[in-house]
């Protein structure tokens, strides 16, 4: 840490590095808060942070990336942490952490986790080499599979994305489902869920958690009304409001109404 403090110059020498706040580069922001949140709540804890500014400086210093994958590892790695100890110290850190931060990983980046799997091998890989820690856990692998390319083309690339939608008539049946769900609050809260999941890009925990007050009325910059839903979006950006298209807002209503 100190070496990180006083001797480098990545992100310039005249780097703030005591505070948790580096502009144009970080924030050191705990998981799920968003990475761009200057709250003071949001701040990663003590004695984590001091870890965390160091190595994300040295990694950006040896091998710079326009990605800096290093802060999704340190965020997961942080609740990890926490949740094992009570507090966030990485000299706490072995394979049992690393394997429920990957856990975490899954939950919080979907598409992005295998990259934050990577980067949590690497950096136990460091802190063992370089006898910062008491258990040596380098030889940890990442758990995460790396997500196959859905952008290929070709007839076998058209199949496998076939293979992952619904039918047509399964999409149907929820519509009737919907529109028939009866007096049974079971059947009215999971065909409502299933609703809303399918007007947008939305996940699964994002519905479950929505606030009661989340629905928002607006008009966009040619003055057309707009409707959306506030969310607390499921990969780290924090609050977030989602805009239904224009045909599904009839069904988003009533699912957001029963």
């Amino acid at each position: 840490i100190e070496r990180c403090r006083n001797e480098l110059t990545v992100f310039g020498a005249d780097l703030d590095f005591d505070s948790w706040l580096w502009p144009k580069v970080a924030n050191f922001t705990t998981l799920g808060s968003g990475s761009r949140s200057s709250s003071i709540e949001d701040k990663m804890a003590e004695p984590f942070i001091s870890f965390a500014k160091a190595y994300f400086r040295y990694q950006q210093g040896h091998r710079p990336a326009k990605t800096r994958n290093e802060s999704k590892a340190l965020k997961v790695l942080e609740r990890a942490l926490t949740e094992a100890h009570g507090e966030p110290d990485i000299l706490k850190l072995d394979a049992s952490i690393l394997d429920r931060a990957a856990l975490i990983a899954r939950e919080h980046y979907a598409s992005a986790a295998y990259q934050c799997g990577r980067e949590l091998a690497r950096l136990a890989k460091f802190v063992s080499d370089n006898h910062l820690i008491s258990k040596p856990c380098g030889t940890w692998k990442n758990p995460i599979s790396r997500p196959q390319d859905d952008n290929k083309v070709g007839k076998k690339a058209r199949e496998a994305r076939s293979r992952k939608l619904p039918s047509r008539d399964a999409v149907l049946a929820m519509g009737d489902i919907f529109a028939n769900a009866g007096d049974d609050p079971r059947d009215i809260f999971t065909s409502s869920v299933f609703a809303l999941l399918m007007s947008g890009s939305v996940r699964i925990t994002e519905v479950l958690h929505l606030p009661v007050d989340c629905e928002v009325h607006d008009f966009n910059q040619q003055g057309e009304p707009v409707y959306g839903l506030r969310f607390y979006s499921g990969k780290g950006f924090g609050a977030n409001i989602k805009w239904v298209p224009t045909v599904m807002w009839p069904i988003v209503k009533e699912a957001i109404s029963r």
